[in-house]
């Protein structure tokens, strides 16, 4: 595993200085060394090494090849968080690709995975209810009081976040305004 260790290491050096494709030869060499135990043995290095890959691939103009790393470690992910890592990945590719409406279901199936239900077109009722809870749980406290709260620990909360951030963008450009909301 030292081999594969230090091709790791070194895609991950190299795409510090943005040479990605560099960075992805590397990461592939990685994977070709891995044995056929590999998940078994070293779970973690194998995540590490698969989502670069899929980063470095789609980098490197390679975006099916980024999908398909990404469907892997669908396949080996045992938890819905996890699970929703790999969607956020997939949604933020799908939207540097301009595929915005790919973007919004990748989102939305990685928000249902944390337990939250969005509809793709919320209707103005939703969302008239949601500005309605939004500011009883705000109740008196103003935008500004929210800036002096403790940062959010809980990581599917946080994941969630990244999700709505990402929803904004695409939602616009598919003219999906109430989604957008």
């Amino acid at each position: 595993y030292n081999i594969i260790e230090l091709n790791c290491k070194a895609s991950e050096k190299i795409r510090d200085s943005a040479a990605f494709s560099i960075a992805y030869d590397h990461v592939k060499t990685a994977i070709s060394w891995l044995p056929e135990s590999a998940w078994q043995d070293r779970e973690q290095l194998c995540w590490r090494i698969y989502s670069h890959a899929s980063e470095f691939a789609y980098l490197s103009g390679a975006p099916d090849e980024a999908e398909a790393y990404l469907a892997i470690l669908l396949d080996h992910s045992h938890d819905d968080l996890t699970r929703a890592k790999i969607y956020l990945m997939r949604s933020v590719q799908y939207h540097y690709r301009r595929d915005y409406l790919a973007s919004i279901q990748a989102s939305l199936e990685g928000l249902k995975l944390l337990g939250f239900r969005l509809k793709e077109y919320p209707s103005t009722l939703t969302i008239m209810k949601e500005v309605i809870r939004a500011k009883l749980v705000l109740g008196k406290r103003s935008i500004s009081d929210l800036v002096l709260q403790p940062e959010i620990e809980d990581e599917r909360s946080r994941i969630a976040l990244k999700f709505l951030v990402s929803l904004i963008t695409p939602s616009y450009m598919q003219g999906n305004g109430n989604l957008f909301a």
